[in-house]
């Protein structure tokens, strides 16, 4: 669920590029191309297989490599690299980096960010996928944040909204903290390790996504949701109506679904305000029945399809 770029999205990449005393670079996800080794090999800057996030765990498996993220060098006005850049549109895949660490350090600390763990589990650290991104940077705390974004080095991604976003940077930041961080060496910081807050907080964010994945081949053809509304709007959609779900104490994962369903399927704002406007949950009933009870007390039309 997002939305295509803006028409001028890669000539105010190029704007924003000249940054004194930094190295550009475009971190892309390969997860979302076709052919990303193909995309790399045509690149117009050199790019060493070392690049991809992944090269250490991959032992030379093409597969692997092709879903890896890779660490691209960008120079403004180049028309070869804009043409391939082009097929990200509406992809959750672009991220612009001014770094200024050298490249082997900014690629040591992003590998180092792939794996995370969180108690017995570890799992892929989805950062480079823009959808994830936001939340990510919120969930760490100050000493996580210079691990993975850097001291000095300024991000961008491509939103949701098909715009340019800024992450803040440790360089906007106050106070002590920040030094105190800035003295303490990369070598010297645990293996990344998530708390059980920080692992919620990011499986809360993913939700929306996963839920509307789910019942979208539900979703009758010729509704709004398919139709008109952008896909920004549709996961907006999606965020309140379980947030509607959280406040009416629904937990059950079929029963989320369902309300999102429901939401998604004709009348979304009316069907949203009406779980809004609604006190309790009845939860003696099926969920469908529920939900038209809901529709039938606010005398609009009842189809639940």
């Amino acid at each position: 669920m997002i939305d295509s770029f803006s028409p001028q999205w890669l000539a105010q990449l190029d704007a924003i590029v000249p940054v004194q005393g930094k190295q550009t670079y475009l971190l892309i996800d390969g997860v979302f191309l076709d052919d990303t080794l193909s995309f790399v090999r045509r690149w117009p800057l050199p790019v060493e297989p070392q690049n991809a996030l992944f090269y250490e765990r991959a032992n030379n498996d093409a597969d692997v490599l092709t879903a890896s993220p890779w660490l691209l060098p960008y120079l403004p006005d180049s028309e070869p690299a804009r043409k391939l850049l082009a097929q990200f549109n509406a992809l959750p895949a672009v991220i612009c980096i001014h770094a200024a660490d050298a490249l082997p350090t900014l690629l040591s600390r992003l590998k180092r960010w792939t794996v995370v763990s969180c108690g017995d589990m570890q799992f892929n650290f989805r950062f480079t996928d823009t959808r994830r991104l936001p939340a990510i940077h919120r969930a760490l705390t100050p000493t996580q944040k210079a691990s993975l974004f850097g001291h000095h080095d300024q991000w961008a991604f491509m939103s949701r909204h098909g715009q340019w976003e800024a992450l803040q940077t440790l360089d906007a930041s106050h106070g002590n903290e920040s030094q105190l961080i800035a003295a303490s060496p990369w070598d010297e910081l645990k293996a990344p390790e998530l708390n059980d807050d920080q692992f919620a907080a990011l499986l809360n964010d993913s939700e929306p996504d996963e839920v509307i994945a789910a019942v979208w081949g539900d979703l009758p053809e010729g509704c709004a949701t398919r139709t008109v509304s952008r896909p920004s709007e549709i996961h907006h959609q999606a965020v309140h109506a379980l947030k509607q779900a959280d406040r009416l104490g629904v937990t059950n994962t079929p029963d989320r679904m369902s309300i999102c369903r429901w939401v998604l399927q004709q009348r979304a704002t009316e069907r949203l305000t009406l779980l809004q406007n609604a006190h309790q949950w009845i939860p003696d009933l099926p969920v469908d029945e529920a939900l038209q009870s809901l529709e039938a007390a606010s005398h609009l039309p009842s189809r639940y399809a």
